[in-house]
């Protein structure tokens, strides 16, 4: 009992050194083990969380350092963190991380207030941009061009959103940019180098329809693609907009598909819950709910039919004025090669391609003639 008790204070003091060391090798890698404990020892598990906590600082104002603890997050998602991030209101720049502790990293993020911000600014309150900030100012200039050339006096909320959806796909691709910069994920990436993938998109629609005094909200979460019956899930960014008081989904990425040959697409203009649901999912909860499908781009424009009859003569009618590609939507039917056959009917048609989309309720055909 004796040499027990002469061991015991060495071993108190071995341990407390322990502690210190490893204390001070935490602080060394950046680590605040306090900071973390008296914060409850609460870590953010995945990256929409992370997302969120950096979208809400960005919406408070912040502009420089945010820091985060973050566990079981893959460094790849970090790293694409602003496919996930309101571009509208900011962006991270770099990023830094500690060494672990318990399996848990302590991200430090760097954040800077975005162009888009200032743009808005400029355009609805009439706010000076800063002479420092020359990107806000060249993306500016371009959105006054945008604006200027697209939207006229007496337009309808919808038909300003239509103007500048078809104005987004048709003047920007889908893809990466320099690896110099991360503009692919901004309004500025989407509008002045023409190049942004799904949140640049968003970004850039958010803006532009908050210029024109459409409300409109970024939204995460994922989206599921089939190709060659392979079905790829991967996280994705879209917008929610505001037209005569109901919410409404508008994925403009979707709507530009990435392929040999440009196609202008309205297949995700202003979607319900219900039909966007089929292939996209999201944090309901956070969301607002869109129930309606007035707006939708296919009911709006006569588009929109629910019989194969309707179908028909509506395909009919715009071949004899003399359209050759025509997309629409044909309620929770499937077209048949059978179906189409009456097409050979209207003079000057010879030949017919068409295809389908193959969703119920929200069917979508294209047809091209000649």
């Amino acid at each position: 009992m004796r040499k027990e008790r002469r061991i015991l204070p060495y071993i108190i003091i071995l341990s407390l050194g322990a502690v210190l060391v490893l204390f001070l090798y935490l602080l060394a890698a950046g680590f605040h083990p306090l900071r973390y404990f008296s914060n409850g020892m609460h870590a953010e598990t995945t990256i929409e969380d992370v997302a969120d906590r950096v979208t809400e600082a960005l919406a408070e104002g912040k502009d420089g350092e945010i820091q985060v603890y973050i566990k079981n997050v893959s460094p790849k998602d970090i790293k694409h963190l602003n496919y996930l991030i309101d571009t509208m209101k900011g962006n991270v720049s770099e990023y830094k991380a500690s060494g672990p502790f318990l399996g848990v990293k302590l991200y430090t993020f760097y954040v800077e207030r975005a162009d888009s911000l200032f743009v808005y600014e400029a355009i609805t309150e009439g706010k000076e941009i800063p002479e420092d900030k020359l990107r806000a100012k060249t993306l500016l200039k371009r959105v006054e061009g945008i604006l200027a050339g697209v939207i006229t006096p007496g337009m309808t909320a919808y038909q300003k959103e239509l103007a500048l959806h078809d104005f987004l796909v048709n003047n920007c691709t889908y893809g990466f940019g320099s690896e110099d910069d991360q503009n692919e994920y901004t309004a500025y990436g989407a509008l002045i180098d023409g190049v942004a993938v799904c949140s640049g998109y968003a970004a850039a629609m958010n803006l532009l329809l908050s210029c024109v005094g459409i409300e409109s909200k970024f939204i995460v979460g994922t989206a599921t693609s089939s190709n060659r019956d392979v079905e790829e899930t991967e996280n994705h960014a879209w917008n929610l907009v505001l037209i005569d008081n109901e919410w409404y989904h508008l994925d403009v990425t979707w709507d530009d598909p990435v392929g040999e040959r440009p196609i202008l697409s309205h297949e995700f203009f202003n979607l319900s819950d219900e039909v966007m649901k089929k292939d996209h999912t999201w944090n309901q909860k956070k969301t607002e709910v869109c129930t309606s499908m007035i707006a939708n781009y296919f009911v709006a424009e006569g588009l929109y039919f629910r019989s194969i009859n309707a179908f028909q003569n509506g395909v009919e009618s715009l071949f004899t004025r003399g359209y050759t590609k025509i997309e629409c939507v044909v309620e929770g039917l499937d077209i048949l090669d059978s179906d189409m056959q009456f097409a050979f009917r209207i003079p000057g048609i010879l030949e017919l391609r068409y295809s389908a989309s193959g969703y119920r309720p929200y069917n979508l055909v294209r047809v091209e003639a000649n």
